[in-house]
């Protein structure tokens, strides 16, 4: 039986985009709730920024999954 090995090139590439995507991912969600404290928020708002922020990622992930399939993931 021929087997591949896991780690080629391109998985380390994927690994790594992927895992510097979630990296920013959640560096902003912390740093939102900075932001907001900046201009005087209190810890509900700065709270309710930061799930603000997760909702509307969510919610884009379902929106843009039929229009990512209808014209094609490599373009």
């Amino acid at each position: 039986m021929n087997k591949e090995p896991i780690l080629t090139r391109g998985f380390v590439f994927s690994f790594i985009a992927s895992f510097c995507n979630s990296m920013v991912f959640y560096m902003l969600i912390s740093i939102s709730a900075e932001y907001a404290k900046g201009f005087g928020a209190t810890g509900a708002i700065q709270g309710l920024a930061s799930g603000i922020y997760v909702l509307s990622m969510l919610v884009m992930r379902f929106f843009f999954s039929p229009i990512l399939k209808k014209i094609g993931w490599k373009k």
